[in-house]
């Protein structure tokens, strides 16, 4: 079936295009100028902008051709366009040649007392249809490469095309699901409205009831891939959703046509990829100044790479056996140093730390006082320790989504696993430069008894074993500690001992 065609473009008397094209070359700048101030105004990204500006200045340079009738400015249009695939998409060529359009006609109107006005405009809006069907002439391909964000590469191929081509609230989730000879999801992913972005979501009971509901309602939003692949999403019944729909299932479709030529398996695939994410994570750790940025290096690509919303770092110490808040990722920091708890009072932190190892509660309550749980709307929570290199207790993140319930897989306790462990080291590289160029100024004034003393406090040690190994009495160990705390303005021997570790004093 053939494309419908536009009409040939109107006759318009010469004097008049000639006229139009004086008017082009002389406001040329002034054109261009009007253009970038509309793109600036919807804050597009450097490279689309770019690529919108180059279009439309193509259009102006080659005005002469277009008001002669020269048909190659339309394939050379067409090339132009190719170039800029991708981030280019259908709609931003359309917002291109409608500017151009109205500058034309801007143009044409100022001198209309002596312009065939009439003419002229019909010859440019049919010139303007003609542009776009050169445009779009050829199969568009609005799929953007693979990406370099680190978040976007840790998700799934599903999430990458969702977020690729559908980004509305209309969207909840959608999977690829193998129905026979029982239900098993292969992938799951949901639409965060907030954040604008689909992720990846563990599989649990719950879901897998969810969508079998969905594949037993027979919504439209389901459709064959293959012999064994199911999709199915859950979507607001609309007619723009179910074009989408259709054509995020032939995207997964083709892909599955394709993936009997890719050798490299699952497991070897996610390696790969986790061994780029690590790389990235290396070098932002090098580049961090202080034992605060790696802090906050360490909590943040936590979060981004391994779909976490909220963390919550706190400072472990091993003589009174309690945290205290540090650090806090997209949670009001403020709200997390108030925080100051003892075993006594959460008794899972000496299991975790006892364990040495990631620990997920499903039910927070079982983790938790109620007060941090109504205060902090907490559901599900990973509590995970951090350790020093000789296997020394040093701090605690706390790590959730938003308040919602959830399930980690593998795959994110694995990468949580892997970030900690290469923080700790870069953690340790910071300590022991602060304590190596440390001038006498960072001490604080202590004097060197307050720092063995301030050592055996980190070290564990109660006041009656550091008199004993110092061979002072408990009662001088008193004085010594009040004074050291004084010194470096601490409120209690915790917050002394996270001063005199982040400062070098001691390590």
């Amino acid at each position: 079936m053939s494309r419908a065609r536009s009409p040939s473009l109107p006759l318009v008397p010469k004097r008049a295009l000639d006229a139009v094209v004086q008017q082009i070359h002389l406001n040329h700048l002034d054109c261009k100028t009007r253009l970038a101030a509309r793109l600036a105004s919807l804050k597009l990204n450097s490279d689309l902008q770019a690529g919108m500006e180059g279009l439309f200045s193509f259009l102006l340079n080659q005005f002469d051709l277009l008001v002669h009738g020269d048909s190659t400015v339309f394939k050379g249009f067409q090339t132009q366009v190719m170039k800029c695939q991708p981030p280019l998409t259908a709609g931003d060529i359309m917002v291109v040649l409608s500017n151009f359009e109205e500058v034309v006609m801007s143009v044409v109107w100022r001198d209309a007392q002596t312009l065939e006005a009439e003419a002229v405009f019909h010859w440019i809006h049919s010139t303007t249809r003609r542009l776009a069907e050169a445009a779009l002439e050829t199969g568009y391909v609005s799929i953007q490469p693979r990406t370099t964000n680190l978040e976007e590469m840790w998700q799934p191929p599903l999430a990458r095309v969702l977020n690729s081509l559908v980004q509305n609230d209309r969207w909840q989730w959608m999977a690829l699901v193998e129905t026979k000879p029982s239900l098993e999801i292969l992938t799951l992913v949901e639409y965060d409205a907030k954040r604008r972005k689909w992720h990846h979501v563990a599989q649990s009971e719950e879901w897998t009831q969810t969508v079998q509901k969905s594949l037993a309602t027979s919504k439209p939003f389901t459709t064959q891939l293959s012999a064994k692949v199911t999709a199915v999403a859950e979507i607001e019944h609309d007619a723009l959703s179910s074009f989408q729909f259709r054509q995020v299932a032939a995207w997964c479709k083709n892909a599955l046509d394709f993936s009997h030529y890719h050798n490299q398996s699952t497991a070897e695939a996610q390696q790969a990829s986790l061994y780029e994410l690590l790389l990235d994570l290396d070098e932002a750790l090098f580049a961090a100044k202080g034992v605060a940025d790696v802090f906050s290096t360490m909590v943040n690509y936590v979060c981004k790479i391994a779909n976490f919303e909220r963390g919550a770092l706190f400072m472990y110490s091993p003589l009174t056996k309690a945290v205290e808040g540090i650090y806090g990722h997209n949670i009001d920091l403020s709200e997390v140093m108030r925080i100051r708890e003892s075993e006594r009072s959460i008794p899972v932190l000496q299991h975790v730390m006892q364990l040495n190892q990631s620990m997920f509660y499903e039910d927070v309550s079982q983790a938790l006082p109620d007060y941090y749980i109504r205060h902090f709307q907490l559901s599900s929570l990973l509590v995970c320790p951090i350790r020093t290199l000789d296997g020394k207790p040093v701090g605690v993140l706390l790590l959730d989504r938003a308040g919602r319930g959830f399930r980690p897989d593998e795959r994110s306790i694995l990468l949580v696993d892997r970030i900690l462990s290469r923080a700790s080291k870069a953690l340790a590289g910071h300590i022991y430069e602060s304590r190596t160029l440390s001038t006498p100024p960072a001490l604080h004034g202590l004097t060197q008894r307050e720092r063995e003393i301030l050592q055996a406090v980190s070290n564990g040690y109660e006041t009656k074993e550091v008199a004993s190994r110092l061979h002072i009495s408990e009662y001088t160990v008193t004085e010594y500690v009040g004074s050291l705390m004084r010194k470096l303005q601490a409120r209690n021997r915790t917050e002394a001992v996270a001063k005199g570790l982040r400062e070098g004093i001691i390590h």
